[in-house]
């Protein structure tokens, strides 16, 4: 009996300490975490950002060219029954969403094609001063003062660390060597990489920074960033692992942390998710994004533009597999895009948006996408947007947007084109014959 009041007692006073100890953390003033290592250690609490649009924490951006469709082929896509957000008359580049390549911003220095040095060639033989008169030039003759859309600058041709400029690109190691071997003949092999390095990664930083630097001050209420950063290089299996699992290439962290100053000028993070052909029909579609959208939350959420808010991340996503034509197959799409949405929901709770931007480019492309034709079912378990025959299915947060894969091809006569009379064709000229009417009750063209 003695004992157990013993037991009692020491059990009150152990819960009163802890009890005193949690009023303690909660009533620190902000210079007491130094005295304290626990606190040391935990991150900053960070607002998320806000919705691209008002009410919208999801929404889906289109990026592609599909203007031509309506010049060329008499075909109109009403994005708005997707609830999709694009450009006046579906416009390229526009004040809701625009892009600039290689030659559309500035002086960017890069080799051709053919090995031709383009406005020097490399970085450090580039001209920054003239690069960004002309950036400023061009960006004002585009946007408007009042821009707030989303802004990418498409640089690919290099990248900014000199290690991840390995295979096509190896040739920029090349000629930095070789340019600091015409000034420093003096030097040793070893030291002329180490200058080489330290050259290029300066000149190629400035380039980068700077831009973003000067376009963001004229257009600060737009979302800036480069597409494709963060990367994550998870297209392969590592080496450690014995089968695939989407984690980043070792290093990748370490290697996007020293990119800091680029992510304090991003005012927002383009990484992308296309899928390789190899992944066609695998479910290791879901790891590759799901890690490559986890290493840009975590950039995101380190690094940030003169702001309290976590850095929006928008996520390049394609509909046809990189360097090819042929459409995402269920398994590729589904999976994937909605792995992106469980993401989206699961960060906001921690401080953290998500945004998807879909891209797909060129004129082949934009008339695969010419083929798409919706429909609308009355079925309760239907998807509530509607049915394509596009090679894809979609899956957004407002009103569930959907678009399915049919497999087989559709048959030439049943292709949507123009007919004699120069208007599109009806659904029941089109629709595919795996596609009963009994299941599609009601069916409005997308056109």
């Amino acid at each position: 009996m003695v004992l157990c009041r013993l037991l009692l007692r020491l059990l009150f006073v152990f819960l009163l300490l802890f009890s005193l100890s949690i009023l303690s953390f909660t009533s620190l003033s902000p210079n007491s975490t130094r005295r304290n290592p626990l606190l040391q250690t935990l991150p900053p609490a960070v607002a998320a950002a806000g919705p691209i649009l008002e009410d919208r924490p999801f929404i889906v951006v289109w990026n592609m060219p599909t203007s031509r469709c309506q010049k060329r082929y008499n075909i109109h896509l009403n994005l708005g029954d997707f609830d999709i957000v694009e450009n006046r008359q579906q416009r390229f580049q526009g004040q809701k969403m625009t892009i600039f390549y290689r030659d559309r911003l500035g002086k960017y220095p890069y080799l051709s094609r053919d090995g031709r040095k383009v406005n020097g060639g490399i970085p450090q033989l580039g001209d920054l001063a003239a690069h960004l008169a002309l950036t400023v030039t061009q960006m004002s003759g585009l946007l408007q003062p009042n821009f707030t859309g989303l802004a990418v600058i498409d640089w690919e041709e290099w990248r900014p660390l000199w290690e991840r400029n390995f295979g096509s690109k190896m040739v920029y190691r090349k000629l930095s060597k070789e340019l600091v071997r015409q000034e420093r003949p003096d030097l040793s092999d070893r030291a002329v990489k180490l200058m080489a390095r330290q050259k290029f990664e300066e000149s190629a930083r400035k380039f980068m920074e700077e831009t973003l630097r000067s376009v963001v001050t004229d257009r600060p209420k737009g979302l800036w960033g480069f597409y494709g950063f963060p990367a994550c290089f998870n297209q392969q299996k590592r080496k450690t692992d014995e089968s695939y699992t989407g984690r980043c290439h070792r290093g990748t962290r370490q290697q996007n942390d020293r990119l800091s100053w680029l992510w304090q000028q991003s005012t927002a993070l383009y990484p992308s998710i296309y899928l390789p052909q190899r992944l066609a029909g695998s479910m290791d579609a879901a790891l590759m994004v799901r890690h490559r959208v986890l290493e840009a939350l975590r950039v995101a959420s380190l690094w940030r533009h003169n702001t309290d808010h976590i850095t929006p991340v928008l996520s390049y996503a394609r509909l046809a597999f990189t360097r090819s034509l042929t459409f995402l197959n269920k398994v590729g799409f589904v999976t994937a895009h909605k792995h992106v949405k469980m993401h989206a929901m699961k960060f906001t709770f921690f401080s953290l948006q998500f945004h998807t931007l879909q891209a797909v480019c060129g004129i082949t492309v934009c008339v695969c996408v010419c083929v798409c034709v919706c429909m609308l079912a009355d079925r309760p378990d239907a998807y509530t947007r509607g049915e394509c025959i596009i090679g894809s299915r979609w899956s957004g947060a407002v009103g569930r947007a959907e678009i399915c894969q049919v497999q087989a091809s559709v048959h030439p006569s049943q292709r949507l084109h123009p007919n004699r009379s120069g208007s599109p064709r009806t659904i029941a000229e089109v629709r595919h014959p795996s596609l009963q009417p009994a299941t599609l009750p009601r069916q409005r063209a997308l056109l």
